[in-house]
């Protein structure tokens, strides 16, 4: 069961929010969704906590609005047993012959599957936002949406649950229903503009993400809108050229492992929401009652969960950004390059290589315009591969001017579309 927590804040918590998205990232080595993120900021928030608090009163109450784990949604009604039909003439012609297919057929054969999924999901949405927001799943014998989608659609709660936020953006912006239900935009494209298309005053900007959504990678797309979002600037043209954090204002405090805040905080006009499993909602929330508590005791004042999550957030910021000294070459490498692979599309930060764009056995040197970050898996199989296997050339000096020239396109820095020479 999964529990959303909402809090008010200034639009510096959000910037430092997905700043620590960021990080969080370099430190696990992988991708992590917003619930991931919730229980690696508050497992960091508890080691700090706990050593400074010995009093087993410490954590209190949890305020209400959280609902029990309880046993898994059920149907009230058992489902007749059916038989399960063969393979349809287009799942066939999709199948068949993969042994011998080539990147490009590949490709061709996934677009065409993509797009059937597309297709169907597109004129699933409509009703099942209006079988949500009636509750009619209730006469169907199911407790609950999650139930009747993984019962009776064989679809996992959650994808049924992005699909509905789909359709209550497109709702709200003719614009986007249009491209989502033209093709224009893919599920996952969709996915990762609705957050913008929510934003207050977004409006005018949504035609021209939805354009910038056919220029980069999904990649690419989902950290713009990170970066909107968290700096308050939802017009895409203010982007950076390459993907980065978003930045801090101010910056976190420096004096060692302090859970405090600043006596002054700016007018809390942004929100966090935090959509994570109820037992990693209650040990944040719990967290961030202790650390206002704190900070009552300090300044003799009233304090507020948005300060409290910014006092969170900068002991966070501090720890995981620390540094060694002297940093390693291959290190100020992977730090300007974000500490994940720049192949397009690529979503590794683990395996991380110091790719020579120019190899050192036709003269290149150590500079850091001639270094660029790979995975072990491109790095080794893609670039370094012998004979045809090795199917990724990459040419420039980074990190602003690179061309990734691959099967299926090639691409520039900072994972934008370019037609090929």
């Amino acid at each position: 069961a999964c529990e959303t927590l909402r809090i008010p804040c200034a639009e510096r918590v959000s910037a430092k929010w997905g700043a620590a998205r960021y990080l969080a990232r370099r430190v696990a080595g992988r991708w992590l969704s917003m619930a991931d993120l919730a229980e690696q900021v508050t497992a960091e928030a508890l080691s700090a906590l706990l050593p400074l608090e010995a009093d087993p009163e410490a954590l209190p109450a949890l305020a209400g609005g959280t609902r029990p784990p309880g046993p898994a949604d059920a149907p009230a009604v058992p489902l007749a047993p059916v038989e399960a039909p063969g393979p349809s003439p287009f799942v066939a012609a999709l199948t068949g012959g993969l042994e011998s297919a080539d990147a490009r057929t590949l490709d061709a054969r996934l677009r065409r599957a993509v797009a059937l999924e597309r297709g169907m999901l597109a004129r699933m949405g409509p009703r099942l936002l209006e079988l949500a927001r009636g509750g009619a799943y209730r006469a169907l014998g199911f407790r609950s949406l999650d139930a009747y989608a993984r019962e009776r659609l064989g679809m996992a709660p959650r994808k049924a649950r992005a699909l509905v936020r789909l359709e209550r953006a497109c709702a709200a912006s003719p614009a986007l229903a249009a491209a989502w239900r033209s093709g224009t935009l893919t599920s996952s494209q969709a996915q990762a503009l609705v957050a913008v298309v929510l934003a207050e005053g977004s409006a005018r900007w949504v035609v021209a993400w939805i354009e910038r959504a056919g220029r980069v990678t999904l990649r690419r797309l989902e950290d713009d809108v990170d970066y909107a979002l968290a700096t308050g600037d939802l017009d895409p043209a203010s982007l950076p050229p390459l993907p980065g954090p978003p930045p801090i204002p101010d910056g976190p405090d420096p004096a060692g492992v302090q859970i405090g805040a600043r006596p002054r905080h700016g007018r809390e006009r942004s929100r966090v929401r935090i959509h994570a499993p109820v037992a990693v909602v209650r040990l944040l929330r719990a967290s961030l009652f202790t650390i206002r508590r704190r900070i009552e005791r300090r300044a003799g004042r009233a304090s507020s969960p948005g300060e409290a999550l910014e006092a969170l957030l900068d002991h966070v910021l501090e720890t995981w950004s620390q540094q060694e000294k002297p940093i390693p070459r291959a290190h100020r490498v992977f730090a300007r390059d974000g500490w994940r692979c720049t192949v397009p599309g690529c979503s590794s930060y683990a395996s991380l290589h110091a790719h020579h764009l120019r190899f050192r056995s036709a003269g290149g040197g150590e500079e850091l315009a001639n270094l660029t970050t790979l995975c072990a898996a491109h790095h080794l199989r893609g670039v370094h591969a012998p004979g045809p296997a090795g199917r990724i050339r990459i040419h420039g000096r980074a990190p602003e001017r690179l061309r990734f020239e691959t099967p299926l396109g090639t691409w520039g820095s900072g994972d934008v579309f370019r037609a090929p020479r």
